[in-house]
């Protein structure tokens, strides 16, 4: 079960109802202090562990407006919104006739738990569809990550905190328990402790970065199994004590540790983190917001946290960003939250974040100007997918593309936009479709020295992946039409044929023909041909012009 949205009604800074809109793996939350993240995450938190609200919780404004108690009040809730998948299709935690894909929309009355969740509607695909006896027993688990517990030099096993208990079942297991160390022999608790400083260094590096080579150390303190030394040696050979170590290195030991062994990745889960940057070092933060994106890929775990700074911004996924601002809303005030548009340029992100453009802190080092709205937001996956399934010439890429920046040229501005990619000190690059060699021409001519790849005479970014598997990722976004089933690759070729069109006729054009012919409308370009760079293995894309990229975004960045 997926939650994909809240909407907190007379809560907090929430004096009117707002949605936000949860991602299916990691959503951010930014803007100034005291606009209501921090609240926001406390919505989930109450919302999935039914807990009840408490005075201090109901937004000010609304006291007075209701005709009883506060405690009383109907209109104090969280509405929300939870997607059905395969795994909770057939589970406890929700009752009835629900498929995967459903949506459940329901409220939850912050001040009377015990009444649970009450169901507003239920949707399938694009119509509503009321199905009778749906309940929802449990909503996903929250683990909300505290900093508070930490890690000493010397564990008494006697007496360990939650962080240090974390620490020790990752180095020993997720089954140790203290008890285990004292009747070993001298002899054997050193294989054991150095087993457990192995594991440890090997999660480590998982969370630091390159640039921040420690390593753990383990010590049997008097060697009778009661007290374990903790202490960390660093790349330069410095060794001292944990306690002695950073707030920023203490703070990434304490959430590797919540991290890694609570996070159970089979069960439904929501990590909530309210600005878990906090004391890290800029280089530290892009790998935690890299670790946090490694989990957000499992399909049940969703990462929702708030953040002050743009190392915890990936720029390569503005669909991820919530912006929270206030506003007055009549004669009260309330939050309000946006959620970017791909074609923004970061500006509201920016001023959330408290930058000014001369800061340059979200633009990219490599600026990839390309033609159209499909490219700019569908290159960037792409390139990703080659890198994650080990395509050749493409190692290491997807890490570079948090330096770069994908931007429309809308066709003829290319230019304009290689000149002002160059005035912010980045290094623009211009990939374009086979047709385009009178551009590519152009450009070299007005911008020397910018690099500029084309496709192969004939063919534009769709045909990078084969055509039957951008028709099958069509007839996937076409499902809910009438017509859907028409939508066949060996039906496209049969209408091709009879079509009379040019022969010089680029793909996509042809497909907006025959959609129109079939179906009466058009269809969403850029949402299919996400589908079928997701449906496509790495190894039937057509690559070449992609790698001559991947070449060049190495060469800018390095």
């Amino acid at each position: 079960m997926l939650l994909r949205s809240v909407s907190p009604q007379h809560f907090g800074p929430f004096s009117v109802p707002t949605k936000i809109e949860i991602e299916q793996d990691v959503t951010v939350l930014t803007g100034p202090n005291d606009s209501g993240k921090s609240y926001a995450l406390e919505a989930i938190k109450m919302l999935c562990r039914r807990s009840k609200c408490e005075e201090q919780h109901v937004n000010m404004d609304r006291v007075g407006s209701h005709a009883g108690a506060w405690s009383e009040d109907p209109e104090v809730l969280i509405a929300a919104n939870v997607q059905i998948t395969e795994a909770s299709a057939g589970n406890r935690n929700v009752r009835g006739a629900v498929q995967p894909g459903d949506f459940i929309r329901f409220k939850y009355l912050l001040n009377r738990p015990g009444q649970g969740y009450e169901i507003i509607e239920t949707k399938r695909g694009k119509g509503k569809l009321q199905l009778n006896g749906v309940s929802i027993k449990k909503l996903p688990k929250v683990i909300d990550f505290q900093t508070e517990a930490s890690i000493r030099n010397v564990i008494d096993l006697a007496n360990i905190t939650p962080a240090e208990d974390h620490l020790l079942k990752l180095g020993f297991g997720r089954e140790f328990v203290p008890a285990v160390i004292q009747p070993l022999s001298s002899d054997s608790r050193a294989i054991h402790l150095e087993r457990a400083r192995n594991s440890l260094n090997k999660k480590l590096r998982r969370f630091f970065p390159k640039e921040m080579s420690h390593e753990f150390r383990l010590i049997d303190i008097a060697g009778e199994g009661k007290l374990i030394g903790v202490s960390l040696v660093d790349g330069a050979g410095g060794f001292s004590p944990i306690e002695y170590r950073g707030t920023g290195i203490r703070r990434l030991l304490s959430l590797m540790g919540t991290l890694l062994q609570e996070i159970d990745p089979d069960e439904d889960t929501i990590l909530l983190l309210d600005e878990p940057e906090t004391s890290l070092h800029a280089d530290a933060q892009h790998q935690l917001r890299r670790v946090l994106e490694e989990l957000g890929k499992n399909p049940k775990i969703q990462v929702v946290y708030a953040t002050h700074s743009p190392s915890m911004v990936n720029p390569a996924h503005p669909e991820r960003i919530r912006v929270f601002s206030r506003h007055q809303h009549g004669d009260i005030a309330s939050t309000t939250v946006e959620t970017p548009k791909y074609g923004d340029n970061f500006q509201k992100v920016r001023t959330s974040l408290g930058l000014t453009p001369s800061d340059s802190l979200l633009y990219g080092l490599v600026t990839i100007l390309v033609e159209g709205d499909t490219e700019a937001r569908c290159l960037g996956p792409l390139l990703r997918k080659l890198d994650e399934e080990n395509a050749s010439g493409f190692d290491g890429l997807a890490k570079l593309l948090e330096s770069s920046h994908f931007v429309c040229g809308a066709g003829d501005s290319i230019s304009y936009y290689c000149k002002l990619s160059a005035d912010q000190n980045a290094h623009p690059v211009v990939f374009l479709d086979g047709d385009k060699n009178r551009m590519a021409n152009k450009i070299r001519e007005e911008r020397p020295g910018v690099p500029v790849i084309v496709l192969p005479e004939g063919t534009e970014f769709e045909n990078i992946v084969p055509q039957s598997r951008y028709i099958s990722a069509l007839a996937e976004c076409l499902q809910q039409h009438t017509d859907a089933a028409r939508i066949k690759n060996d039906a496209f070729d049969e209408w091709i044929s009879h079509s009379k069109l040019p022969a010089q006729m680029m793909f996509s054009k042809k497909i907006d023909r025959w959609v129109e012919s079939v179906t009466g409308g058009s269809y969403n370009k850029h949402a299919v041909m996400e589908v079928a760079i997701r449906q496509t293995p790495a190894d039937e894309i057509e690559a070449d012009s992609l790698r001559e990229l991947a070449q060049i975004i190495r060469a800018q960045v390095a």
